[in-house]
């Protein structure tokens, strides 16, 4: 498929790519379960995982513990931390394509500040038909159970039509700083 670094972790070079089994059983079983239950305290909660204090940033749940492994495996220069949230899609829905950014930022001032990189992890086995990511419009990566896909945090993106069953997928962007929203909370 045009366009995967298959692990290469080069920033430079980074446009999409693709790890499978990044993480240990373990941790995927962890991450299958707290998935649905970050989905169910309220299905638009984004959290901050602070990384600007490595003396503080033991990870908390199994998603900052996957976020630990993304940040290894993608070697980006340093970050001031991790936004996660899960997402689950059913047969019908799809995701229409989209840039990630400082949501805060752009609403207050219209500035568009993109996450250094976006990363999207599948912790369950795939029991859906349809739903794959397509990166820039041209690459479309399938969901895949213990797949991590990363990618340039200014690409848009999409997720195509759940055709049946459910998709579910952990994303996590990478911030070379801390997005305006989550400023209020630590102040």
């Amino acid at each position: 498929m045009r366009g995967f670094e298959a692990g290469s972790g080069n920033l430079a070079m980074l446009y999409l790519s693709v790890w499978d089994g990044i993480a240990d059983a373990g941790l995927v079983a962890d991450l299958a379960r707290v998935h649905d239950d970050f989905r169910l305290i309220d299905r638009s909660t984004f959290y901050w995982y602070d990384l600007s204090q490595p003396d503080k940033s033991a990870p908390q749940n199994p998603i900052e513990e996957l976020a630990q492994l993304v940040v290894r495996a993608v070697a980006p220069p340093t970050l001031a931390g991790c936004e996660y949230w899960t997402n689950t899609l059913a047969a019908g829905e799809r995701m229409h394509r989209h840039q990630d950014k400082d949501e805060k930022r752009f609403w207050r001032t219209r500035q568009v500040v993109h996450p250094h990189i976006g990363t999207v992890f599948y912790p369950r086995h795939v029991d859906h038909a349809g739903g794959d990511l397509v990166v820039n419009g041209e690459t479309a990566v399938p969901t895949a159970h213990n797949r991590l896909v990363a990618f340039r945090g200014d690409l848009a993106h999409e997720v195509r039509n759940v055709e049946s069953g459910s998709r579910h997928s952990i994303a996590i962007n990478l911030w070379t700083h801390m997005p305006d929203a989550y400023k209020a909370f630590l102040a």
